[in-house]
């Protein structure tokens, strides 16, 4: 496999706050139809005391993709992926860069990326919530794999309820949407607010 998906380190440590890493085997014999997608499982150690799984995320090797099977392997990767792993829905992703309209900046980094990492859950217990450290986890998780080419990040804030009565849809979500923020997220397209968008280069280093 190309040296976009090399097995990252055991841990990548901060401060208080270790977070380690390990890729999760694919148990299925068509395992060459989703190759370039590597699944990632996360725990934080927080004092000394390591934690169940606390991220969740998906590594895309989009620049392999490209040299095997063209622009068309990403969307086939992705819906191999999800019919072997019922629940992934990778191929939302691949529908939303694909056929949304950026604006050209914002194109010409999804056009050149090397790489789209997709975090899928951020879980902490109630008692080692707060002191941001969801976010310097999720900024761990993108730090350990920067450096291997251009790499867009993603992630979902929660849907929007516009047709709702309520303003509660919208407040939970924008309340979400502001937390990742802070870390350098944006909506990148106005008529899909629910996904939040990060080109690595452009995290906020501070919560490292």
């Amino acid at each position: 496999m190309d040296n976009l998906l090399a097995t990252p380190s055991q841990s990548c440590l901060r401060r208080d706050l270790a977070l380690h890493l390990s890729t999760l085997p694919c148990d299925h014999d068509d395992e060459h139809q989703h190759g370039n997608i590597m699944a990632i499982s996360g725990r934080t150690e927080l004092d000394g005391s390591v934690t169940a799984r606390s991220v969740r995320a998906y590594l895309i090797n989009v620049a392999e993709m490209k040299k095997t099977g063209g622009p068309g392997q990403m969307w086939h990767e992705c819906q191999e992926h999800d019919a072997a792993y019922d629940g992934t829905k990778l191929d939302k992703i691949e529908n939303y860069l694909a056929n949304e309209s950026f604006p050209a900046d914002r194109q010409a980094q999804i056009d050149e990326a090397d790489a789209v990492l997709f975090i899928d859950e951020v879980w902490l217990e109630k008692r080692h919530r707060g002191q941001d450290r969801g976010l310097r986890a999720v900024s761990q998780l993108i730090e350990q794999f920067s450096g291997k080419g251009n790499m867009i990040v993603l992630l979902k804030a929660g849907p929007v309820l516009r047709c709702s009565s309520s303003n509660s849809g919208r407040e939970a979500h924008s309340k979400v949407a502001k937390h990742w923020k802070r870390l350098g997220f944006s909506e990148w397209r106005d008529s899909d607010d629910a996904w939040l968008c990060l080109h690595a280069g452009e995290r906020r280093l501070k919560y490292l």
